[in-house]
């Protein structure tokens, strides 16, 4: 690490290369994924000059993914993983640096990435007080918050959550996490300036967070859009607690629409774009036959909001 430049490149390029061409299902069994090899790795994506050698992040990014992804049979290798990006994230915190910043992104990109792979990840990312989880919520929900910029690429990582596709399909917890966590209710609301009953928070007066406002009510919108189509997929296991604390968002978010005067043309499209996508969710939840009775009151409810509409 004396002389970062002669190694750094070559390194993070010949551990990917190993990574995606000759780790599979099969192989990967019979090898031993280090500590060690993960520390290195890891610390290739928040390198001093990562900054003016991209591919460099790029290259240990893809590495570290692909070994989560084709060594899923070793249940503990994620929370390795994430242990090692914690002590790093908390040492760029005491640097207290701008540049931190940039790096901390990046580990949280691929904290986002690792979860998406399945449940077990998104379980490792969610273990423990101080998880990784926890310091990317911190980043995201700060109110009032000294870097509005760095707030907004937190709340579009957590954002990317809520992604269900063919690729990353809605798992179980990954959609426990997003509807059920206290924390993140708690945190979007403030920044959209509603109150929430539940934890005694009389916000009501307050405004929308003047630069990320429209960007929680974004992420309040995908939440919601995976709560209301979970309630019509056949493989959904989702808890009846879980149930009731997302009802209670839902009615919150339905009362934040219906509360919120966008002032400038951001807030206006954040505002038709999370009331267009609500009322499409439902449209979708009316058509189904397999929707349950509480995603037909919450169909109703919203149709009969004609302030929302």
């Amino acid at each position: 690490e004396t002389h970062p430049s002669f190694y750094m490149s070559a390194t993070a390029q010949a551990v990917r290369h190993d990574a995606e061409a000759h780790l599979n299902e099969q192989s990967s069994k019979n090898r031993n994924i280090t500590d060690a090899l993960l520390t290195s790795m890891a610390k290739l994506i928040i390198a001093p000059n990562s900054e003016s050698e991209v591919g460099i992040s790029t290259d240990a990014h893809a590495a570290l993914l692909s070994l989560c992804k084709y060594n899923s049979h070793e249940k503990d290798l994620a929370k390795r993983l994430f242990d090692i990006l914690i002590c790093l994230w908390d040492y760029l915190q005491r640097q207290q640096q701008r540049e931190s910043s940039t790096a901390q992104m990046r580990i949280a990109d691929l904290m986002i990435d690792v979860c998406l792979l399945g449940d077990n990840e998104i379980e490792a990312a969610l273990h423990g007080p101080q998880c990784i989880m926890v310091k990317l919520l911190q980043l995201a929900l700060d109110y009032p918050n000294n870097d509005p910029l760095l707030q907004m690429s937190a709340l579009d990582q957590i954002e990317r959550l809520a992604v269900n596709d063919s690729k990353y399909p809605m798992s179980t917890k990954r959609a426990e996490f997003l509807l059920s966590s206290d924390v993140l209710r708690k945190g979007l609301f403030v920044l959209v300036g509603v109150g929430d009953e539940e934890f005694k928070v009389e916000e009501e007066n307050q405004e929308m967070d003047p630069i990320n406002g429209g960007a929680a009510l974004r992420l309040l919108t995908a939440i919601c859009r995976v709560g209301v189509l979970s309630m019509i997929s056949q493989s959904s296991q989702i808890s009846e607690e879980t149930w009731k604390k997302f009802e209670t968002l839902l009615q919150m978010f339905q009362r934040a629409i219906r509360n919120f005067h966008p002032k400038g043309e951001l807030e206006r499209l954040s505002y038709i774009h999370a009331a267009s996508s609500l009322v499409a969710s439902c449209s979708i939840v009316a058509s189904s036959t397999e929707s349950s009775t509480l995603a037909k009151d919450i169909l109703n409810s919203m149709w009969e909001d004609t302030t929302v509409l």
